[in-house]
């Protein structure tokens, strides 16, 4: 959202709502916004106090414009293990990880045109200066629970009718590899 939005207060303000909107508690942040708020302003739609089902309930969140959604929805997913690919990754999504400025990130794009993937956070670092060696140091392990270096899981999109029918319905699968296998992590049919 950093990377996206107008400005750093605009994406603060935007990310504390966001928070409030799935957490369970009714404690609102500085710039959050509770179910109370909600009820105040006559939204339509109230927070879940849950984790997001779908990317398109990001819309309901009070600062969240249609033309910043149609930005953000690309990189978002409800699906997953929340892990960023480094081999995968576009460079918006790359760029919302801590400690990965622009020379880490454009060593990770080019590492990409060769042949052979990055295998850690290691080998990453031994490419890099001094200074963004230091930055992604200083993120640690928030940097390193957040990322992985191979595709563990991948998300299938599909839309499914009867012939002659006008009702079509979106359909989801998540596959998640094993050793050799691939396994049916989660389907969901319909919105």
């Amino acid at each position: 959202i950093t990377a996206m939005a107008r400005d750093a207060s605009e994406a603060d303000r935007l990310v504390q709502r966001i928070i409030d909107w799935r957490d369970a508690d009714s404690f609102r942040r500085s710039r959050g916004m509770e179910r109370d708020d909600y009820l105040r302003s006559g939204a339509r739609v109230l927070p879940a106090n849950a984790e997001f089902g779908q990317v398109a309930e990001l819309r309901d969140v009070d600062g969240m414009t249609a033309e910043l959604y149609a930005r953000l929805a690309p990189y978002f997913t409800v699906s997953g293990t929340g892990r960023v690919n480094l081999n995968a990754a576009p460079r918006v999504v790359l760029a919302s990880l801590p400690g990965l400025d622009d020379e880490a990130i454009g060593m990770i794009l080019r590492t990409r045109q060769g042949s052979r993937p990055m295998r850690s956070i290691e080998e990453l670092t031994q490419r890099l200066s001094a200074g963004a060696r230091e930055a992604i140091a200083e993120a640690g392990n928030d940097l390193s629970g957040r990322v992985t270096f191979d595709t563990r899981e991948v998300v299938v999109p599909g839309e499914g009718w009867l012939d002659g029918s006008p009702l079509r319905s979106p359909a989801e699968a998540v596959f998640a590899r094993g050793g050799d296998a691939l396994f049916t992590v989660r389907r969901r049919v319909g919105s």
